[in-house]
């Protein structure tokens, strides 16, 4: 499929190769392995971390539009996704932590949205300033 885009700025070059595959014909599925994310210790370190995912994310929308709706990453999807987690969550933790989880979510779409307008902004003010 040509593998990774190193044209894309930091994130997003394994949904590109995904989106890619799908595109040619190929069939993705998914593993039934339970994932963790990798922790970060601060609030502010988590709203880093999705800030960085939106603003490379805007590379790969501007590339296929059809990658994914930027109008469904939003922080209501995050809740919901957070509270649709709840149950595997409480059946591998028994942890009634994982009831936050929709907030948590909530929290990272917030940070993603961020972090996807400001480099939209970005890309326009460097266009304006490319153009005169």
């Amino acid at each position: 499929m040509g593998g990774f885009d190193s044209g894309l700025k930091g994130t997003g070059e394994d949904q590109d190769v995904a989106y890619r595959i799908r595109a040619a014909g190929w069939v993705l599925d998914r593993s039934p392995a339970v994932f963790f994310e990798r922790r970060v210790r601060t609030w502010k370190s988590l709203w880093a971390k999705y800030f960085w995912y939106g603003y490379g994310d805007h590379d790969l929308y501007c590339k296929n539009r059809g990658i994914f709706s930027p109008s469904r990453m939003n922080p209501l999807a995050g809740f919901v996704a957070g509270a649709l987690q709840i149950p595997d969550a409480y059946r591998i933790t028994s942890c009634k932590s994982v009831l936050l989880l929709p907030f948590h979510f909530a929290f990272k779409m917030m940070a993603w949205c961020a972090g996807f307008s400001k480099a939209r902004l970005d890309s326009r003010q460097f266009v304006s300033t490319k153009v005169t």
